[in-house]
């Protein structure tokens, strides 16, 4: 992304994503980060970015590919660089032997409410 701006590494823009599944639950983000979200590093760039919480229980398959036919539609428009974070969770934590309600509680107790998407 650092070279878009240059014509002879122009390639016309690229479509992005990011599946932000919140792998760093056992840090606070204030404290694990630069930035309040993993995609706010573009922004100096002028690139667009799109947020979607992928774990609300509202969003649907259906809804992320009429996100990504509109940054299909964006790219070859505008032939510009655009970027989907995708903010999702990992349900049962970072790994079969982590337990990430010890360290984010409130976190988890939401996320173990969620209904499962096929319902």
């Amino acid at each position: 992304m650092t070279l878009c701006k240059l014509p002879k590494f122009d390639i016309g823009g690229s479509i992005h994503i990011i599946t932000n599944n919140q792998v760093g639950f056992t840090t606070n983000p204030i404290d694990g980060r630069s930035f309040d979200h993993s995609s706010d590093i573009v922004k100096s760039f002028g690139i667009p970015v799109i947020r979607v919480n992928a774990a609300d229980g509202k969003t649907t398959p259906e809804t992320l590919i009429r996100v990504c036919k509109f940054m299909i539609s964006y790219w070859k428009t505008f032939k510009k660089d655009i970027l989907i974070d995708m903010i999702g969770c990992r349900k049962h934590g970072h790994n079969e032997v982590d337990e990430p309600g010890f360290t984010q509680p409130e976190m988890y107790e939401q996320i173990r409410s969620m209904k499962p998407l096929s319902e």
